[in-house]
C-alpha cells in the first residue's frame, strides 16, 4: 500500500550519520526516562535509535513526497503503562546537530503494544504524505498517501486485514475526484478494474488475473454509452471484439487469436445491415 517508490536526494536535512551515531554511542544522546519497581517503563519516555528506514522528502518539481532511504538516528518520544505502549507515540530525525533540530516524521497510536487508529507519516516539509488506520484491535483497514496539495492520491482499502489483499482506488491531483480503482489479491490485480471520467461515470471495466487483463471488458463514451468490448486472455486480445453505435447497435464486429487479428472485420450500417 505504500505505492511511491523512487528513492532520490532532495532536500535531505543536514545530516552526518557517522558523527551522529558516535555521538550516540558516547551517551551524548540519552534515553530519558523512569523504570518502576517491576523494572519495566513507565510514564513518559524520550529514546534515540539508530535505525535504516526510509523518510519522506520533498522536491517541488513533483507533485507527491518522495522516499529518500538512509541510515538516521531518530528519537522516538511516547508513554509507558507497565511497560506497555500506550498513546500516542512521536519519531523524529534530525536536522542538525548545532543547534539540535528535529522533524517530526510520524506519529502513532498505541493500545497495550498494539498499534490502534491512526499512523501519520509527514515528509520533512510537514505535509501529511501516508495515514495507516487500524481498527481498536489492531486490524489493518486503510492506507492513503496524498499529493504535495493535499489531496488523497491513494486509498487501500484492505481485506480481512491483509496487506496483500486491497482495493486501490486513485484520485486526480486538481479535481480530487477517484479516477481508477483496481482490487489487489496476493499483491497482484485480481479482480474489477474500473476507470472513470472526470463526470464520475465508467470509462472502461474488466477483469484482471495475476495482473494481466483477462475475459471480458468494455469501454463507454462520457454519456455511459457502451461503445466497444473486447476479450483479452492472459493479457493479449483473444476472442471476439465489438463497437457499437451510441443506439446500442453493432458497428463493426472483428475477431482476435494471441493479440493479433484473426478471421473476418465485419462493419455494419446503422440500420444494422452488413457493409
Amino acid at each position: 500500500f505504500f505505492t511511491c517508490n523512487s528513492f532520490v536526494k532532495a532536500q535531505q536535512p543536514e545530516y552526518d550519520p557517522p558523527k551522529l551515531f558516535k555521538n550516540n554511542e558516547e551517551g551524548l544522546f540519552k534515553d530519558q526516562g523512569k523504570m518502576d519497581d517491576r523494572k519495566r517503563r513507565t510514564g513518559p519516555w524520550i529514546n534515540y535509535i539508530p535505525v535504516k528506514t526510509v523518510i519522506y522528502d520533498v522536491d517541488a518539481s513533483r507533485k507527491v513526497p518522495i522516499k529518500s532511504e538512509g541510515a538516521y538516528l531518530l528519537q522516538f518520544k511516547g508513554n509507558y503503562v507497565e511497560g506497555k505502549k500506550e498513546g500516542l507515540f512521536e519519531a523524529f530525525v534530525i536536522e542538525k546537530q548545532s543547534p539540535l533540530k528535529f522533524i517530526k516524521i510520524y506519529e502513532q497510536q498505541y493500545k497495550k503494544d498494539q498499534l490502534v487508529g491512526e499512523w501519520v507519516i509527514y515528509d520533512l516539509a510537514g505535509n501529511i504524505a501516508e495515514k495507516i488506520t487500524r481498527s481498536e484491535e489492531g486490524k489493518l483497514l486503510e492506507g492513503q498517501s496524498f499529493f504535495l496539495n493535499g489531496k488523497l492520491r491513494e486509498k487501500s482499502t484492505f481485506v480481512d486485514g491483509k496487506t496483500s489483499d486491497y482495493t486501490l482506488s486513485r484520485y486526480d491531483i486538481k479535481t480530487g475526484k477517484l479516477t481508477e480503482q483496481t482490487e489487489f489479491r496476493n499483491n497482484k490485480g485480481n479482480g474489477q478494474l474500473q476507470a472513470f471520467f472526470e463526470n464520475g461515470r465508467v470509462k472502461t471495466v474488466g477483469i484482471l488475473k495475476d495482473g494481466k487483463r483477462d475475459s471480458l471488458w468494455k469501454a463507454f463514451d462520457e454519456e455511459g454509452n457502451l461503445f466497444q468490448t473486447y476479450n483479452f486472455q492472459n493479457g493479449m486480445l483473444n476472442g471476439p471484439s465489438s463497437t457499437y453505435y451510441k443506439d446500442g447497435k453493432t458497428q463493426s464486429r472483428t475477431h482476435f487469436k494471441a493479440d493479433l487479428p484473426h478471421g473476418n472485420y465485419k462493419y455494419f450500417h446503422p440500420n444494422g445491415q452488413l457493409w
